[in-house]
C-alpha cells in the first residue's frame, strides 16, 4: 500500500483551519445560523482546537436549544478536552430531548468511565445496548469497564460473555427500558443560558 506523503497531516490541518476561517466569516454574515456554528464545531474537533469547537457548539445550542445532535457534539467536545463532568450535563440535555438516542447513552457511559464512575458507566452502556443490542463495540467497552468493578460481578461477566442483556441488567440496576422511555421533549427543562452557564462554557 502506498504511503501518504509526510506532510499530508499538516496539509489537512491547514485546510481545516482555512475552513474554520470561512465558517467564522459566515457566522459574522449570518450570526443566527446554528448550522454554521455546528459545522465550525465539527471542524474544530478535527484539528483538536477544542476551545474554539466548544465556543462554536455552545453558540449552536444557544440558537437552537432543542437540537439533540448539537448537544451530543458539545458533550463529545468537552469530553475530548478532559471536561467529562460538563460533558455529562450536555449528554443529559441531548437525552432529555431524544431519550432513545443510542450514541448519547454510549457517550455518557464513556464520560463516566473516564471519571472512574464504573457502575454508572456500565449502566449507561447497558442502556445503549437495550436500544441497540447489535452494537458490537459497546459490548467490548462494557466488558472493559466491568473489569474495574468491585464485589461479586459474576452474573454481569457471564451476561457480557453470553451477550445476554437480561442477565446483565439483573446485575446492574437502572438500565433503561426501551418500552418505557419518557416522551421526547421539544424544549429544555431549564433556560439554555442557565445550562451553559452551569457548564462553564459561556
Amino acid at each position: 500500500m502506498e504511503d501518504f506523503p509526510s506532510d499530508s497531516a499538516a496539509n489537512l490541518e491547514a485546510d481545516a483551519r482555512a475552513t474554520m476561517e470561512l465558517f467564522d466569516r459566515a457566522a459574522r454574515i449570518n450570526p443566527k445560523d446554528a448550522d454554521v456554528y455546528t459545522a465550525a464545531g465539527v471542524v474544530g474537533n478535527l484539528v483538536r482546537d477544542y476551545p474554539a469547537a466548544t465556543r462554536a457548539l455552545a453558540e449552536s445550542v444557544r440558537l437552537r436549544p432543542a437540537d439533540h445532535g448539537a448537544w451530543n457534539k458539545l458533550g463529545a467536545t468537552l469530553a475530548n478536552s478532559g471536561r467529562c463532568q460538563e460533558a455529562i450535563t450536555a449528554y443529559h440535555q441531548a437525552l432529555s430531548l431524544k431519550p432513545n438516542y443510542t450514541r448519547a447513552w454510549s457517550n455518557l457511559a464513556i464520560a463516566h468511565a473516564n471519571l472512574q464512575q464504573n457502575v454508572d458507566a456500565c449502566r449507561f452502556y447497558l442502556s445503549a445496548l437495550a436500544l441497540n443490542p447489535a452494537c458490537t463495540h459497546t459490548w467490548d467497552f462494557l466488558r472493559t469497564v466491568s473489569y474495574s468493578l468491585k464485589g461479586d460481578r459474576q452474573e454481569l461477566v457471564e451476561g457480557i460473555l453470553e451477550r445476554n442483556l437480561q442477565k446483565c441488567s439483573r446485575a446492574i440496576e437502572g438500565v433503561v427500558d426501551p418500552s418505557n422511555l419518557p416522551p421526547r421533549r421539544s424544549t429544555l427543562a431549564d433556560p439554555v443560558d442557565d445550562v451553559l452557564g452551569s457548564m462553564g462554557v459561556i
